[in-house]
């Protein structure tokens, strides 16, 4: 491996989410492992900042959200796909730098242009800048939905390249403690693009309890926008617990002396399987999903999917009854099983390493990045300022 200088994390973020803990943790395991200056960029209030205040070993540059920013020349940044765009406001480079563009959302690019373009999105004038910054090497898709779904969508061709998201491991732990009750747990942001998974779990749960002789707890752990979906009286057979966000501690309580079997996607599925908890995925859908589909157990996944788009054609998945059912016989099975994928492709220290490989290969650069389509709209002017202002004040208040 070549000589990296620093490496930039791009992703301000006031949120608790998984994606923010993914960088939080990937800036925490570099700069511990190799002798390179770290980065990050985030809000003055972010949770980045918060989370790495005490890491002396981490540089924060302050993210504004109206004005222009300098990132150091020579650096290596890597940032989310969908933030392409706050990137290329950073016009007061210090000098020519190159770019990682990490996908960890199939959907995020599409919803960021489409709020660029009004909604009326024109796909097609993306698709030969995409194809070159695959073929630079400067995009890595953290799993096959990401990959095809995008692929779909912006119509390019370039082949995928890999980079899962990584996850902290621990040791198999035996101190799981049966209950004469079923703890469902959900862990996950109460986003547009999870909420409908998470009623459906509910729905099924609900409709399992009205029969079953053991009673039934619903552990929710995350906050989101679209919270005022979960209505509780809809699920009277369902003993439900809402959490909130929890972080450290008070989630690991839930997750290791709370829980049966957990419900996800995303890096929230990799903390089960991590801790060596049944985890089973559920699937991204933007509206209801019916009770007709079917599960999936983290470790029957393919092409580190941690979260498929919902589709009718699920023959080879889990009933949900088959699920409580298996949970209650062999617990412990399952429990081995996600904790083995979890370690064999998911390890901080793989993927670290993997991170530093990427970076030193990309050849995307922020001058191409500056001549492509999507550079129109990265400049800041009076009308795009006061837009984002409105925007950012609704989505506030």
């Amino acid at each position: 491996m070549g000589k990296i200088e620093s490496i930039t994390f791009f992703y301000p973020s006031t949120i608790v989410g998984g994606a923010e803990f993914l960088f939080i943790r990937l800036a925490e395991n570099i700069c511990q492992r190799f002798n390179v200056r770290i980065y990050y960029v985030d809000f003055e209030d972010g949770f980045a900042r918060k989370t790495l205040r005490n890491n002396h070993k981490i540089s924060f540059i302050d993210f504004f959200r109206f004005k222009r920013h300098y990132i150091p020349a020579n650096t290596l940044v890597v940032t989310p796909l969908s933030s392409i765009i706050d990137l290329l406001k950073f016009d007061k480079c210090e000098g020519d730098f190159k770019v990682l563009f990490w996908s960890i959302h199939p959907f995020a690019l599409n919803n960021v242009m489409k709020h660029y373009l009004n909604g009326k999105l024109n796909k097609i004038i993306f698709t030969e800048d995409l194809n070159e910054f695959i073929a630079l090497g400067g995009i890595k898709f953290m799993d096959g939905p990401n990959y095809s779904i995008q692929r779909n969508i912006f119509q390019f061709s370039g082949e995928p390249s890999y980079l899962p998201i990584p996850v902290r491991i621990a040791e198999k732990s035996n101190a799981y403690r049966t209950s004469a009750n079923i703890r469902i747990t959900w862990l996950g942001r109460l986003s547009e693009d999870k909420i409908f998974a998470l009623l459906n779990v509910l729905n099924h749960a609900n409709t399992f309890a009205s029969t079953s002789s053991r009673s039934v707890y619903v552990n929710i752990i995350g906050e989101g926008e679209a919270a005022n979906l979960l209505l509780m009286e809809s699920y009277p057979n369902l003993n439900i617990v809402r959490h909130g966000s929890l972080i450290s501690t008070e989630l690991y309580e839930v997750l290791t002396n709370d829980t049966d079997v957990l419900f996800a996607m995303g890096t929230s599925a990799l903390e089960g399987g991590a801790l060596a908890i049944p985890t089973v995925l559920v699937d991204m859908s933007y509206s209801e999903i019916p009770d007709s589909n079917r599960f999936r157990w983290l470790y029957e996944t393919i092409d580190f999917s941690l979260a498929d788009e919902y589709t009718p054609e699920q023959s080879d998945r889990h009933l949900f009854d088959q699920l409580m059912n298996e949970v209650s016989l062999r617990h412990d099975i399952h429990a081995t099983r996600c904790h083995t994928y979890v370690s064999t492709y998911h390890s901080m220290d793989a993927v670290g390493s993997s991170l530093m490989d990427a970076l030193e290969k990309t050849d995307l650069t922020i001058s191409r990045l500056k001549k492509s389509s999507f550079s129109q709209f990265g400049k800041l002017n009076l009308l795009s300022v006061v837009k984002s202002y409105i925007i950012f004040l609704c989505k506030k208040f």
